[in-house]
């Protein structure tokens, strides 16, 4: 095989590559594109999951009405679409809601340290197998300076 007929060979197979990948994600676009699933997953007893898609959503400028309920919310400087899926320290609910989600953060606290329960979730969403994690820390105003 000659030298172009390899770099030919070497640009087909990026190309379809890419036209593959637009083909995963074309799911998520437009306006009627479904949204990214976000698991938030709090760690310590006093992690607080709605308090973080509060924090989430007002640091991209989205401030929902006091009668919105859901926790679907249109980026736009993003163009995407998110749906948060708040959980409780449950084992059972945040392996479900990882394994689903595209996204999982999970909240710590600044003050309290991760507990046994919290471990658990941890090791155990990890053993799983997570898409993409992010971690939010929560209560740094608590925090005293030295």
């Amino acid at each position: 095989m000659s030298k172009f007929d390899r770099r030919n060979q070497a640009k087909q197979a990026r190309i379809t590559k890419h036209k593959e990948h637009l083909k995963e994600t074309s799911v998520f676009s437009g306006r009627d594109g479904a949204p990214r699933n976000v698991a938030v997953l709090p760690l310590c007893a006093d992690g607080d999951a709605q308090a973080a898609i509060q924090v989430f959503n007002e640091s991209v400028d989205i401030t929902p009405g006091a009668d919105d309920k859901t926790n679907r919310v249109t980026v736009d400087r993003f163009k995407q679409k998110i749906q948060y899926i708040p959980l409780q320290r449950d084992l059972t609910a945040c392996l479900d809601a990882a394994r689903t989600a595209d996204f999982v953060v999970v909240v710590l606290s600044a003050t309290v340290e991760v507990d046994e329960l919290g471990e658990l979730i941890l090791r155990s969403v990890e053993s799983q197998g997570m898409s993409t994690m992010f971690t939010a820390v929560q209560g740094f105003e608590n925090v005293k300076q030295a």
